[in-house]
C-alpha cells in the first residue's frame, strides 16, 4: 500500500539558508566577514599584542594610560608574545615599527 498524498499537513519552508537583516542593514554574515577581514589582515605581532592587551582586560586607550611598573609588565609581556608569534612563523628578526 503506498501514500499518494497526505492531505491537510502543511508546514512553512524556512531556508537553512536564510539571511537575516540587522536593524542597521547588515548580515549576520557581512558581520562575520567584516570581523575575519580584520583579524586576517593583522600580523602575527599585532595579534600577540592584541591577546596580551584583551587577557588584561585593557584597551588600546586603557593601555596608553598605563604607568610604572603595570606598564613595564605588560610591555615585556607582550615583548615575549610578539617574539614567541614571530618563532612560530618562522621570523626570528621583527622590528618593533612592525608592532
Amino acid at each position: 500500500m503506498a501514500i499518494a498524498s497526505i492531505g491537510g499537513v502543511s508546514a512553512p519552508y524556512r531556508s537553512p539558508f536564510e539571511v537575516k537583516i540587522s536593524p542597521g542593514g547588515q548580515s549576520e554574515f557581512d558581520k562575520i566577514l567584516e570581523e575575519f577581514k580584520k583579524v586576517a589582515s593583522e600580523t602575527p605581532a599585532s595579534r600577540a599584542r592584541d591577546a596580551v592587551l584583551k587577557k588584561h582586560g585593557l584597551t588600546e586607550d586603557s593601555y596608553k594610560t598605563l604607568r610604572g611598573p603595570a606598564r613595564e609588565a605588560v610591555d615585556k609581556e607582550i615583548e615575549q608574545a610578539v617574539r614567541l608569534a614571530m618563532k612560530a612563523q618562522g621570523n626570528t628578526r621583527q622590528t618593533i615599527l612592525d608592532i
